[in-house]
């Protein structure tokens, strides 16, 4: 599961992206804490763009996550796969820990000794006010030793060095769909400062 992840425009790693969205004249995206429907800065075989988190769904909330093992059997998320990968940057992501019956605690995953990661994606247009939309979705896969004990769903990571693989294709794919993610760090989330944005 990955309901909520961080964005940190200050990353060296990521200035570069925000200012080609700006260039582009697709800013504003969001910045702190990114909830599905936001807008938010991806990283495409196109270059960076920018869209909505979650596929919509007539009815239903947003479609955010798709699973590793099943993505490529659904026709949802088919031609997404293969043609259509993102790699979505973040500081990290969050998870919840009930803590004391229904009380919960808010937990940031990061990746040790880096200031980014990157969650492997896929994106598809949607009709949205006349025109195309485009929408991206995060894919998961089952937990790894530092995060099983908080969920048993994770998002399938990406190393800053793995990103173009992923996003041109090729055997890597199924790679990094099949593999156990590496592992994470993990802190409380109180106090982490709300980013501004863009």
């Amino acid at each position: 599961m990955c309901g909520r992840y961080l964005v940190d425009f200050d990353a060296p790693a990521l200035r570069g992206i925000i200012a080609t969205l700006a260039r582009l004249g697709d800013a504003p995206v969001k910045a702190g804490e990114v909830c599905p429907s936001d807008r938010a800065a991806v990283l495409t075989a196109l270059g960076p763009r920018a869209m909505r988190w979650g596929f919509p769904m007539e009815g239903r909330r947003p479609v955010i996550n798709a699973r590793a093992e099943t993505v490529r059997e659904l026709p949802m998320f088919a031609r997404a796969l293969a043609e259509r990968r993102a790699a979505v940057p973040a500081r990290g992501f969050y998870e919840w820990r009930r803590e004391g019956g229904r009380i919960r605690r808010k937990l940031l995953f990061e990746l040790p000794g880096e200031e980014i990661l990157y969650l492997a994606g896929m994106y598809d247009d949607f009709a949205a006010g006349g025109q195309a939309e485009p929408r991206f979705v995060i894919l998961t896969t089952a937990a790894n030793e530092s995060m099983a004990a908080y969920h048993d769903r994770m998002p399938v990571l990406l190393r800053q060095t793995e990103v173009p693989l992923w996003l041109s294709g090729g055997a890597f794919v199924a790679q990094a769909l099949g593999r156990v993610p590496f592992p994470l760090s993990v802190r409380p989330a109180d106090g982490i400062e709300q980013l501004r944005l863009f």
